[in-house]
């Protein structure tokens, strides 16, 4: 187990929803997004297996995360970034509408 993966696992701060704010919640997908021009990236999905999605525009040019997550309570969806561009990295979430 790495070091972050035993600390999250150790007591860290749960994850909560941030619809309705339950604790029961579940990690999805994870996409990863390898910058290779101007705002277009290589991108590779990781769930039950490891998939190649291929290029697409991006709104920056380094490196980004996307972890999709759902509730147990409501079945709330959402995703949450990370995204690295001219020397800053940013993070956000957004809601799924399905």
């Amino acid at each position: 187990m790495s070091d972050a993966l035993h600390y999250a696992h150790g007591g860290a701060t749960l994850k909560r929803c941030p619809v309705c704010d339950d604790d029961h919640v579940h990690i999805g997908d994870v996409r990863v997004f390898q910058p290779r021009d101007n705002y277009s990236s290589q991108v590779v999905r990781v769930g039950a297996a490891i998939e190649i999605v291929g290029l697409e525009k991006t709104a920056c040019r380094g490196v980004g995360v996307e972890i999709e997550y759902w509730c147990e309570n409501g079945e709330h969806r959402w995703v949450e970034g990370q995204a690295h561009h001219k020397g800053e990295t940013r993070t956000g979430w957004q809601q799924h509408s399905g």
